[in-house]
C-alpha cells in the first residue's frame, strides 16, 4: 500500500497518532529534506528530492507486498502532493493538520468565508483575489513583502499577518499593512491577509 501521510506544519507534536503508526508500520518512508529532520528521530527515511524520484521509487517497487509512505508537510491534499500521487497510483491518504489550520487557530481566525490561495510558483494574478480574507501559500520570488507591494499596486488596502517557521520553536507571527514593507524571516511562511477597502 501507498500511503501519503500528512506530518502537520512542522513540529512533531502536531503528527497525529495515525500518521505516527503507519510511518512506523511502513516499510519504506520517502520524504524531502524539509520533512525529514522532523521525522527522521521515529523512523529512518530516504530522503528525496524531486517528484521524479518518488515515482521512480514507487514504480520500482509498486508490484511488492511492502507499505510505502510518502511524508507530506502540512495537509497532502491542500496544496500538497496528494492530487499529483492520486492521479497515478492507488493511494490512501492521512490527512495532518495544515498551516491554514495552525495559523486560523493561532489568530483565533474562523475559516468560514477565507479563501486559500497558492501563489508559489505562479504569477500574481488579480483573478485569483476572489474574497476579501484569504490565506496566501507564498514562495521565494513572490514572498510576503513583495505580495504586499503588488497589493498596495493593485489598490488593496487592509491588514497582514505573516506566520514564519509555524508550530517550530523559533516560530514568528508579525502583524503589517497592506503595502508595509515585511521582514522575511524564513521562506517557511504562510500569509493572511484581510482586504478592507480597494483605493481606486
Amino acid at each position: 500500500m501507498i500511503y501519503v501521510v500528512g506530518i502537520g506544519p512542522g513540529n512533531p507534536k502536531y503528527l497525529t497518532n495515525i500518521a505516527e503508526d503507519i510511518i512506523f508500520k511502513s516499510d519504506y518512508v520517502l520524504s524531502y529534506k524539509r520533512v525529514k529532520e522532523t521525522i527522521e528521530p521515529m523512523a529512518k527515511i530516504i530522503e528525496i528530492d524531486s517528484l521524479k524520484e518518488i515515482t521512480d521509487f514507487l514504480n520500482e517497487h509498486m508490484n511488492e507486498d511492502v507499505d510505502i509512505s510518502v511524508l507530506a508537510s502540512g495537509d497532502p491534499s491542500f496544496f500538497g502532493i496528494g492530487e499529483y500521487l492520486s492521479k497515478r497510483y492507488k493511494i490512501k491518504t492521512i490527512p495532518g493538520i495544515s498551516c491554514v489550520s495552525y495559523m486560523a487557530g493561532y489568530e483565533n481566525i474562523s475559516l468560514n468565508d477565507v479563501t486559500s490561495i497558492s501563489f508559489h510558483g505562479r504569477e500574481l494574478n488579480k483573478d485569483l483575489i476572489s474574497n476579501d480574507k484569504l490565506m496566501i501559500y507564498t514562495d521565494s520570488k513572490n514572498n510576503p513583502d513583495s505580495i504586499s507591494k503588488w497589493l498596495y499596486g493593485e489598490g488593496y488596502r487592509g491588514k497582514i499577518v505573516v506566520g514564519f517557521n509555524l508550530s517550530y520553536d523559533d516560530e514568528a507571527v508579525d502583524r503589517y499593512e497592506i503595502g508595509d514593507d515585511i521582514e522575511i524571516k524564513s521562506d517557511l511562511n504562510l500569509m493572511y491577509v484581510e482586504i478592507l477597502n480597494e483605493s481606486n
